[in-house]
């Protein structure tokens, strides 16, 4: 019978560089901009350690399923309840809406060991801006976990009686097959790849694997030196992955076999070598990878919350949030983890009571709507519902890819039509568009595409950009709309193209080709807002706020008024009065400019370059409708 793997010291030292990166990635990117693969280390390690532990019970008989799912229980799910009653109670004074609402879901999802797929449905992938404020977003890794656990345990229920070189082959089938799917679906979406654990089984196999080999083999390096040579070799690849792979959209693919490779290689090195002196080794090192369960647990909500709360990332704020990191993680450990995990008497119930908590301190949630700190503060207007619209119910990119040209409205039958074109940014002014054509009595149709400018080449997460634009032209040239109102995100489009003015020029004369009157409308002045607060503006208002910083004194982007400049500028070099350039800056910018925000006690931003349905009726009535009535009296 094989000798049962002992405590190995190492490992614990493994685990404290894994959570130690993924802290520091999190704490700023640009300081480890690999950091993220430290959940890959992770899951090297709990594919090897569970598969250890499970190899073991089989091979004396002892094997339950129900037991084994019990033990697991027992050690994950104590901290992660107190981890998610405590993020819904302070997330419901420090977040606001949507973060605070969807705060409910994601507390069951994480607690159901679904959050992973919840993600995968819900958001725009783990790089998109939004996720970093998403309290419960590092639950996804142990979801995935635990649905691992579950689909191993009963894959071993049922093979377990397989000779182990045949259970070898199987697993290692399985995870060549894992991760040729993660090459595949990383290409087609990476979103999937990312979150689902048919392409990410194959980090875990790596460990299972490495498992059965000691498990035959309980001293599979003899040499104290050969031993040295594995761990410096695998420690390079790991360090390598943290400091020279970055975030990216083509992740995970091929990426993950780097670290994961090299935890292999360092486990391996320490198989028969408990007591050899490493830093991996050491008592403070140990430790930080004793308490890693509860520190990747607490790290990422008290990061969410300090987005919420300072407004500048220096040294002050992030030493504050690493001591809470510090004390929550080693109560969790010590008074949470470590009493929970054996079994017996009250312990038991613990699970249960836990769960409990959690439900209650969601009550909250769900009878105030409103988070109650900003009731009675200058904040309490970006709360309101009206404020996340901007127009989405007119997105047309379907509409056009099935051929119908766009959504139409007003007057079907009119012979006087206009046509709003362009990217997001055209579809945000959809509302108000549509009421000012059904009191004119005439025909419209929007043709706002998210993600998808006039000038938009295939990316990513567009691919199918030229065939939007193919068709949408086409529809234009076989509808001749007498005015085409074409808006965009210019800024980004400008960063997306180096020619991008040419194309542009060349598109509006094309656009002018199929209609009487082009207006082009300047791109809506955005938020100039810090890193940090990338795609986030309501997150930085109220960090303004808690900062004793006016929120609403923001000011604009200095790039975005330098390409209207340019654009305005070309516009009036053709000498053509078929073609009118519309500068929005007069409507919703102050002086110093400064942004407009609020409008007679109105928010009407809907994030940091769109505007939202209040917004946008605003700025049409005030901009784009007397011009457009001016050009519809000379008919």
């Amino acid at each position: 019978m094989a000798k049962v793997i002992r405590y190995i010291p190492g490992i614990d030292g493994l685990r404290a560089l894994a959570v130690l990166a993924v802290v520091i990635f999190h704490l700023n990117p640009a300081w480890l901009p690999g950091g993220f693969l430290g959940v890959d280390v992770f899951f090297v390690i709990s594919g090897f350690l569970i598969c250890s532990i499970v190899f073991n019970q089989t091979s004396k008989g002892t094997f339950s399923m129900i037991s084994f799912w019990r033990r697991r229980i027992r050690r994950l799910y104590p901290a992660l309840l107190v981890m998610v009653a405590f993020t819904l109670v302070a997330g419901n004074f420090i977040l606001i809406k949507p973060e605070r609402n969807n705060l409910l879901l994601q507390s069951l999802s994480s607690v159901f060991s679904y959050s992973n797929l919840w993600l995968w449905r819900t958001t725009g992938g783990y790089w998109d801006s939004s996720s970093g404020n998403i309290a419960l977003l590092h639950t996804w890794s142990l979801s995935l976990e635990e649905q691992f656990y579950i689909v191993f345990a009963i894959f071993m229920g049922i093979f377990s009686k397989l000779q182990k070189k045949r259970l070898f082959q199987f697993l290692m089938a399985i995870g060549i097959a894992s991760f040729l799917l993660c090459i595949a679906v990383t290409v087609i979406h990476p979103r999937s790849a990312f979150y689902m654990l048919p392409t990410r089984m194959w980090e875990l196999a790596i460990g299972c694997l490495l498992a059965i080999r000691v498990h035959n083999n309980p001293q599979p390096v003899t040499s104290i030196k050969r031993a040295a040579l594995y761990r410096y070799a695998g420690l390079s690849l790991v360090f390598g992955s943290f400091f020279f792979i970055k975030e990216s959209e083509h992740f995970p693919g091929v990426y993950p076999m780097i670290p994961g490779i090299g935890t292999a290689l360092v486990i391996f090195s320490l198989i028969g070598f408990e007591k050899t002196r490493s830093f991996l080794c050491l008592r403070p090192v140990r430790y930080i990878g004793k308490i890693s369960y509860s520190l990747y647990l607490w790290h990422w909500p008290v990061l969410v919350f300090s987005g919420f709360i300072f407004v500048n990332w220096t040294t002050g704020p992030i030493l504050i949030a690493l001591f809470i990191m510090g004390i929550m993680s080693t109560l969790s450990y010590h008074y949470v983890e470590t009493p929970l995990r054996k079994e017996g008497g009250k312990r038991e119930l613990a699970a249960p009571v836990l769960l409990a908590s959690v439900i209650a301190a969601l009550l909250p949630l769900i009878y105030m709507p409103v988070n109650p700190v900003f009731k009675q503060s200058p904040l309490a207007p970006i709360e309101n519902s009206i404020t996340f619209d901007s127009g989405h119910s007119y997105e047309a990119t379907k509409a056009i890819t099935s051929g119908k040209g766009g959504i139409a409205v007003g007057e079907l039958n009119a012979d006087y039509t206009l046509a709003l074109v362009g990217s997001s940014h055209a579809r945000m002014f959809s509302k108000p568009f549509e009421a000012f054509v059904e009191e004119a009595g005439i025909h419209g149709v929007v043709m706002g595409t998210s993600g998808v400018g006039i000038t938009t080449a295939p990316f990513p997460q567009r691919p199918n950009a030229d065939v939007i634009n193919n068709k949408r032209n086409k529809a234009l040239a076989e509808l001749k709309p007498r005015i085409t109102i074409l808006a965009g995100r210019w800024e980004l489009e400008a960063n997306a193209n180096n020619d991008f003015f040419n194309i542009l020029i060349d598109r509006i004369a094309k656009l002018e080709n199929s209609s009487d009157v082009v207006l082009v409308l300047s791109q809506v002045p955005m938020v100039s807002l810090p890193d940090r607060f990338r795609g986030s503006l309501r997150k930085y208002l109220v960090a303004r706020e808690r900062s004793s910083l006016d929120p609403f004194d923001v000011t604009a982007s200095a790039f975005v008024k330098e390409v209207n400049g340019k654009i305005k500028a070309l516009v009036e070099d053709l000498h053509d009065k078929r073609i009118i350039f519309v500068d929005l800056d007069d409507t919703l910018l102050t002086e110093g400019d400064h942004i407009r925000l609020m409008s007679n006690g109105q928010f009407i931003y809907s994030n940091s370059d769109h505007l939202n349905n209040a917004g946008a009726e605003i700025v049409f009535q005030e901009a784009i409708a007397p011009l457009l009535e001016q050009r519809m009296s000379k008919k």
